[in-house]
């Protein structure tokens, strides 16, 4: 009962680092055409880059697990894609499309680290537990970063 309970939680931190890293992506994905400024354009592909990575090694772990990720509906995706484009089309400035980075990035880390609290509350470990802390640690990093346009 007690494996079945961790593995369950494993699962549902598994999938939370799979959807948020998706979440990422796609909102990096939807603001990259409005990118005019160079050293932005090449930190946000370095990002999609690194969050794509993030949600495979996720989608490998839930397959290890016998596990398929969720995917959010495509309804979803399409209105917080549309709501990125939205506000990117009003205002493609840096310090803009910067401050709309940092703001999804910094959202999507407070939703896993509730998830990795959950996991240490059940004693989850290894793996799952460990790309999670990782994941929340690139997204802060990414907000710092993002920092340097907002001046």
């Amino acid at each position: 009962m007690e494996q079945t309970t961790r593995k369950s939680h494993s699962v549902r931190l598994l999938n939370a680092i799979y959807q948020n890293a998706k979440d990422v992506c796609d909102t990096l994905l939807s603001i990259l055409p409005k990118v005019r400024d160079e050293r932005l354009k090449n930190d946000v592909t370095v990002q999609i880059s690194r969050c794509d990575g993030f949600a495979t090694r996720a989608a490998k772990l839930l397959a290890e697990e016998g596990e398929k990720p969720m995917e959010r509906s495509k309804l979803d995706r399409m209105k917080a894609g549309m709501r990125v484009r939205i506000a990117a089309a009003r205002d493609s400035k840096p310090m803009h499309l910067a401050g709309m980075i940092r703001s999804e990035v910094q959202a999507g880390a407070r939703a896993v680290l509730c998830r990795i609290r959950e996991a240490d509350a059940e004693n989850v470990s290894g793996e799952p537990l460990r790309l999670a802390k990782h994941l929340c640690e690139y997204e802060e990093s990414i907000a710092e970063e993002m920092k340097s346009y907002l001046r």
